[in-house]
């Protein structure tokens, strides 16, 4: 019970070092959704005038900024990074911050359907937290450790069968 649980990755280093590296890809990306989503999260504020959805607004800045220095960091060491350890550190980096995004996202949903009446800023949240969700699987596989790639297969009968492969 007090062991740690190590992980198995068993990708070798030509496989798992491309995967991190798509981690870091899409700086423009990130540098867009924060714009959608903090102009998003600054409506709702200045819509219904709850001072707790600034704060959810100023975070979602902080964290974006955050994230966006951390890309800058990776795309300065990449050359150095040639072993499976060293991009297992920056892996847990990335998701570390992907999960404070993530977080001042859901903050900023809870804040709007708690302390608010005001139906926009329930469908904004809801809705702009959804979308951004969507987006990072849409242009992330490999995000939180081990990749699973989904493909579509046609069967002989033609109908489609969605399966996974490692």
């Amino acid at each position: 019970m007090g062991r740690p649980i190590q992980r198995q990755d068993g990708l070798p280093p030509e496989v798992y070092l491309p995967l991190v590296d798509t981690l870091y890809q899409n700086g423009k990306t990130l540098l867009l959704a924060t714009l959608c989503v903090t102009s998003a999260a600054f409506i709702t504020y200045w819509k219904t005038g709850e001072i707790l959805l600034l704060y959810c607004t100023l975070a979602i800045v902080v964290v974006a900024c955050a994230r966006g220095m951390l890309i800058r960091a990776y795309l300065r060491v990449r050359p150095r990074v040639t072993t499976t350890e060293a991009a297992r550190g920056w892996e847990r980096s990335y998701v570390g911050g992907a999960a404070a995004s993530v977080a001042s996202l859901g903050i900023w949903c809870y804040v709007a359907f708690t302390r608010t009446p005001d139906s926009y800023a329930h469908l904004v949240s809801f809705s702009m937290t959804i979308v951004y969700m969507a987006g990072i699987f849409a242009r992330k596989p490999a995000l939180c450790g081990r990749t699973m790639f989904m493909r579509l297969d046609t069967n002989g009968g033609g109908t489609g069968a969605l399966r996974k492969s490692i």
